[in-house]
């Protein structure tokens, strides 16, 4: 995917994704939740249950801890499934600040 390649580029689609966003709320409007992920992860017993809620599911003790589950992984994120429930990725970007400068200039 050629926008992929500039950081310009991916800032662009980014604010289409955004526009879509907006768009799909104003249809749908509470029919559509919306969770950071950086809630989600640093308050999963607030997180979980809304979402849970909003599909209709009942809360169960094993969505708090996905991690413990003794079925087979047999994908990459198999190291990331096995680990609780946690916001080690909040922040990852930030070393990478000073390279992503024309993607955070595009993107305001």
């Amino acid at each position: 995917m050629p926008w992929t390649h500039d950081l310009k580029d991916i800032a662009d689609h980014f604010r289409v994704e955004e526009q879509l966003l907006r768009r799909w709320r104003d249809i749908l409007g509470d029919r559509l939740l919306v969770l950071p992920y950086e809630s989600l992860v640093s308050e999963p017993e607030t997180g979980i249950p809304r979402l849970l809620a909003h599909c209709g599911l009942a809360v169960e003790s094993q969505v708090f801890t996905p991690h413990a589950t003794p079925r087979a992984i047999t994908t990459a994120s198999a190291l990331q499934v096995r680990s609780p429930i946690n916001n080690a990725a909040v922040g990852s970007a930030e070393p990478y600040r000073e390279f992503l400068r024309p993607f955070i200039e595009a993107y305001r």
